[in-house]
């Protein structure tokens, strides 16, 4: 949706010479811009990740009494997308999966806080967008066809081998 909004507001911030050099920077940004925000995203999750999975499937071991290769083996297998482990008691994987589950929930919210700071930045950038009510005109910077398109085709066509010719 921003990457419409954005595509379809450029042409009318500028002159008409200008829009081709404004939409390739735009995309460029926009580029740009992404990669940091995925750049960022991913480290947050990653550290989190790195912190939350031990604090809180730690806890199914000592409960339980599982060995910590048995809980490895039950980690790798969710990281993995496996969902059943034959020679391990069901209820101990359940109770991984579950506390596997919970950090995960809790790493993704501070991705959300985080993606509440890109949201704002976006909504001050929004606020400072000029008003555009003056380019809502029947005016166009350069017709595509009418009457006379072709008679001025032909007058260009004919004048640029006449140039052509004198040189």
């Amino acid at each position: 949706m921003i990457k419409g909004i954005t595509s379809n507001m450029t042409p009318l911030c500028l002159e008409p010479e200008d829009i081709g050099l404004a939409i390739g920077m735009l995309g460029s940004i926009r580029t740009d811009l992404s990669s940091i925000a995925t750049a960022v995203y991913t480290a947050i999750l990653s550290e989190k990740l790195t912190t939350n999975i031990p604090k809180y499937t730690g806890a199914v071991v000592a409960t339980t009494g599982m060995s910590e290769q048995t809980l490895e083996e039950i980690l790798t297998g969710l990281a993995a997308g496996q969902e059943s482990f034959p020679d391990i008691n069901p209820t101990e994987v359940a109770e991984v999966a579950s506390e596997y589950q919970t950090a995960y929930a809790k790493s993704f919210q501070i991705l959300y806080l985080v993606s509440l700071a890109f949201s704002v930045i976006s909504v001050i950038a929004a606020i400072f967008t000029p008003d555009l009510k003056h380019r809502f005109t029947n005016e166009a910077a350069r017709r595509l066809h009418g009457a006379d398109i072709n008679k001025k085709e032909a007058e260009a066509f004919n004048g640029e081998h006449e140039n052509k010719g004198a040189v």
